[in-house]
C-alpha cells in the first residue's frame, strides 16, 4: 500500500491510490474534520452565536485552512478515486462536505429533536442559512448522496452508516425547501435539477458562502476561461432559483418538505438490515414534524 503524506495529500500521485488506501485517506480527513470541529467549538464562548455554515468557521482558524484545501480540491487532485465505481467513495466525500456546510446539530433542533420551542428559535437561523450559498452547495451534496444510494446497491460506508448519511441529507434538503421561498429565487430563471452528475473539480470552493474564493489558489486557465455562468451548477450555487428532484418540480413549504422526506424514508426501507432502524424511524417521524402546517409556496 502507497505510503500517503496527510500534510500534502496532493502530492501523492492519485495512479498510486487503490480502493484501500483511498479509503483510508477520506476516513483520515473526515477524523481530522470533526476533531477541529470539536476544537473550534470549544474555543467559541456558547453565547456567541456561531457562523452561518461551519465551514466559515474553519476558514477563520490558521490551522484548518490546510483541512478545507485537502477536501476541497481532492476532485481536482484524485478525482479518480471519487469516479467510476468508486461510489462509495464518492459517497464519503459528499458527506464529509455536507458536514462543512451545515450545522447538521442545528437542522436537528429545527426538525423538532429538543421540543417545539426550541425547534422555532433554530428556524430563524436556518432560514440565514438557507439563503446563503453554502446552504444551497450543502443542498447540492445532499442530492449526491440520494443519488448515490438510489442507484447502486452500497449499503456499507467506511466513514458511516450509510442510513445515517441518508438521513442527514434528507434533513438538508427537506430543511432547506421548508423554509425557502419562491420570492427569493431570481425572475425567469432556470429550473435546476439536483439529481445530476456534479463536476466538482470545476466548482472547487464554489459555494462556500463569505469564503468563497478565499481558500483555493487560482484555477487552471482552462477554468478561468469559462464563463462563469456557463456551468448550471454554479449558477445554482451563486444565485439559487427553483429547483426540481428526479424531474418533478419542487415547491417551497411544509407541504413539499414532507414529500421531499418521504422520498428520502422510501429509499431508506430498501436498506435491508438497516430497515426500520433509529434513523428510518427518526425520519418517518420528521416527516409528520414538518407537516404541521399544510402551508406551501
Amino acid at each position: 500500500m502507497p505510503r500517503i503524506n496527510m500534510c500534502n495529500i496532493h502530492a501523492t500521485s492519485p495512479s498510486t491510490l487503490n480502493n484501500n488506501s483511498a479509503q483510508i485517506l477520506l476516513r483520515a480527513l473526515y477524523l481530522k474534520v470533526m476533531a477541529t470541529r470539536s476544537r473550534l467549538m470549544e474555543k467559541t464562548p456558547h453565547p456567541e452565536p456561531r457562523q452561518v455554515s461551519p465551514i466559515e468557521a474553519f476558514a477563520m482558524d490558521s490551522k484548518a485552512k490546510s483541512l478545507l484545501s485537502d477536501v476541497l480540491l481532492l476532485p481536482a487532485t484524485h478525482g479518480s478515486i471519487l469516479s467510476g465505481r468508486n461510489r462509495m467513495n464518492a459517497l464519503g466525500w459528499n458527506y464529509l462536505c455536507i458536514t462543512l456546510t451545515a450545522d447538521i446539530d442545528l437542522l436537528e433542533i429545527a426538525s423538532g429533536r429538543d421540543g417545539l420551542g426550541a425547534a422555532s428559535a433554530a428556524l430563524v437561523r436556518v432560514v440565514e442559512w438557507s439563503q446563503s450559498t453554502s446552504a444551497r452547495r450543502a443542498v447540492l451534496h445532499a442530492a449526491q448522496v440520494f443519488d448515490i444510494l438510489d442507484s447502486s446497491r452500497i449499503r456499507e460506508s467506511h466513514l458511516t452508516r450509510p442510513d445515517l448519511v441518508l438521513f442527514v441529507s434528507a434533513l438538508v434538503i427537506s430543511q432547506y425547501v421548508l423554509v425557502c421561498n419562491h420570492n427569493n429565487a431570481p425572475l425567469g430563471g432556470p429550473t435546476f435539477e439536483l439529481l445530476q452528475d456534479i463536476d466538482w473539480a470545476k466548482i472547487r470552493d464554489e459555494g462556500l458562502g463569505a469564503v468563497t474564493g478565499f481558500l483555493l489558489p487560482s484555477p487552471p486557465l482552462e477554468h478561468q476561461r469559462a464563463p462563469a455562468m456557463s456551468n448550471t451548477a454554479q449558477s445554482f450555487l451563486q444565485k439559487g432559483g427553483p429547483i426540481s428532484f428526479g424531474g418533478e418540480f419542487q415547491k417551497f413549504g411544509h407541504i413539499a418538505a414532507r414529500r421531499m422526506a418521504r422520498k428520502f424514508a422510501h429509499l431508506m426501507d430498501g436498506f435491508g438490515k438497516w430497515d426500520g432502524c433509529s434513523y428510518s424511524r427518526l425520519l418517518r417521524a420528521m416527516c409528520g414534524f414538518v407537516g404541521e402546517d399544510d402551508g406551501e409556496y
